[in-house]
């Protein structure tokens, strides 16, 4: 077993609700007591009852951080992403043991123990994107401390490797006959969800090259570096050889990729954002 795999695979409570989590609905209303609507009648004093209160535990911070929770709600422009961790979570429920070995020997095996019962906490990541800072690329907060998304996070959650080749490609990257096959033409190279989607169910339980290909490309598509439905066909080229997948630096990769798209939102204010929104949302709450 991946060594860097330990925090992603024995601290699980980084991907799952929790009642600490920063302005989480469950903390509110927890910490948050509502009575009951009742009608105005004079009581014993004479003073009339009041129709309803909410009523705060003696921790002041309490109120503050609810009051914090609106403000930061209606400043910050919300984004939208097609970021699914539970649509990636539900195709890894389908795979065979002999599937999922067949994909640990990419070195995305540590991938296929993703729960799938984690949410992106928008608002947290609203206030995150808010608080990028393009020049030095960390996340500025109010407090002025920085903290910065780094390879060992992407090592030690994704448990993917942040050392080796570098995943990358240009515009003049030669059209491959593999890519064709997967749909994508020259003028257009990209390849739809739905397409791997219904070719890993034609595959079926067979584990072939076919396969573990269609579902790497499908675990970029859906998890690493979410777009807009569709992912590009030049990622082909890096599984050509099954063999030396696992020497490309693909934790690196989804790093540069969410940077990409964190300075994008901060230099032209766009809604969508894609990338491991998941990794960013552990990532950074691990040290707030």
């Amino acid at each position: 077993m991946h060594s860097f795999s330990i925090s992603f695979i024995c601290s699980q409570h980084f991907f799952s609700p929790s009642p600490e989590y920063p302005f989480s609905d469950e903390k509110i209303h927890q910490n948050l007591r509502h009575r009951p609507l009742k009608s105005s009648r004079r009581t014993r004093t004479g003073k009339k009852k009041p129709k309803f209160h909410f009523q705060f535990h003696s921790n002041f911070n309490l109120g503050l951080n609810f009051a914090l929770f609106f403000l930061s709600f209606f400043q910050t422009k919300p984004f939208s992403t097609r970021f699914s961790l539970r649509s990636y979570a539900r195709r890894v429920q389908l795979l065979t043991p002999q599937q999922r070995s067949a994909v640990s020997r990419t070195g995305f095996g540590n991938l296929l123990l993703v729960p799938n019962h984690t949410l992106l906490n928008k608002v947290f990541l609203t206030e995150l994107m808010d608080a990028w800072s393009r020049e030095r690329r960390p996340f500025v907060l109010r407090s002025g401390e920085e903290i910065r998304m780094t390879l060992l996070d992407a090592a030690l959650i994704l448990g993917l490797p942040v050392a080796g080749s570098p995943v990358s490609f240009t515009e003049e990257e030669p059209f491959s006959d593999l890519e064709e096959s997967y749909g994508a033409t020259k003028a257009k190279r990209k390849v739809a969800m739905s397409f791997l989607e219904n070719r890993l169910d034609w595959i079926g339980e067979d584990v072939s090259e076919d396969f573990v290909r269609c579902f790497l490309l499908y675990t970029i598509g859906t998890f690493l570096a979410s777009n807009d439905g569709k992912v590009d066909s030049r990622f082909l080229r890096f599984f050509e050889d099954l063999d030396e997948v696992s020497g490309f630096a693909w934790g690196a990769a989804v790093v540069d990729d969410l940077c990409q798209w964190l300075d994008k939102r901060k230099e032209h204010n766009v809604r969508y954002v894609g990338g491991c929104l998941i990794f960013l949302q552990v990532s950074v709450f691990h040290y707030v």
